[in-house]
């Protein structure tokens, strides 16, 4: 329980005992709200949208150059459940991940011109149609930075072969088992700033715009009526897209 007592204590026949009765509420509501929403704070942001810059840092495809690939990444987050959707060519190409975080499960959803596919993960298993970044070590380190308004933490990410880059992620956003599963879940806190590659593109993300927003149930409903494909399938698709 939040709150705090006050106590005050007025010389005799100084105010009338209504209109103490009055100031006594109002400070009371107020010590209330105060303390409470103080606590709110602390645990963190509850539910909202993140923003994330891309960055492509290496493109191999042939058919399509850097300047029309998507520029941006919208996540939407509550306290059980994620989904980030990368839009590209005029609204013809989806990808959206949703993250439940307490079964630690993903569905990824992909978007043709009209035709729309899913695919839904095991528990503990990575989104499709990312490089899994297996045997990658975390350093995390003592360093903090500002992005987009958060503290964020600095890790460093070492893959087997033997590239390094710099992570960053935040313990500000309330959310359990973040990165269950993505690459990163040897970190626990949300992403601000990290890569990942698909296929010919490596692409790096950085949050520039973080809002608190209320976030339902239809914010998780991005498709209509996907067809269900394998992993495998739904790769094939995104690589037949790619060459």
């Amino acid at each position: 329980m939040c709150g705090i007592f006050v106590i005050f204590r007025f010389p005799c026949n100084c105010i009338d005992m209504n209109k103490l009765r009055i100031i006594l509420l109002l400070i009371t509501t107020f010590t209330l709200f105060y303390s409470c929403n103080k606590l709110i704070q602390k645990d963190g942001l509850q539910e909202g949208i993140i923003t994330y810059e891309i960055r492509y840092l290496h493109n191999e495809m042939d058919n399509i150059g850097t300047p029309l690939l998507p520029k941006k990444m919208i996540l939407k987050f509550n306290s059980s459940k994620s989904v980030s959707t990368i839009d590209g060519f005029l609204g013809f190409l989806r990808i959206s991940n949703i993250t439940n975080f307490q079964d630690k499960n993903a569905r990824t959803l992909l978007k043709v011109f009209e035709n729309e596919y899913i695919f839904i993960g095991e528990k503990g298993e990575t989104i499709c149609c990312y490089d899994a970044m297996e045997d990658m070590n975390i350093d995390k380190t003592n360093d903090t930075t500002n992005i987009a308004g958060l503290k964020a933490r600095k890790a460093i990410a070492k893959l087997p072969s033997g590239e390094t880059f710099d992570v960053y992620y935040t313990h500000e956003i309330a959310i359990e088992n973040p990165n269950a599963t993505n690459p990163y879940h040897q970190i626990d806190g949300v992403l601000l700033d990290f890569q990942l590659t698909m296929n010919e593109l490596k692409m790096r993300f950085i949050a520039d715009k973080i809002e608190e927003s209320p976030i339902g149930e239809k914010d998780f409903e991005v498709f209509n009526n996907p067809k269900r494909i394998s992993r495998e399938s739904m790769s094939k698709v995104m690589n037949k897209l790619m060459e």
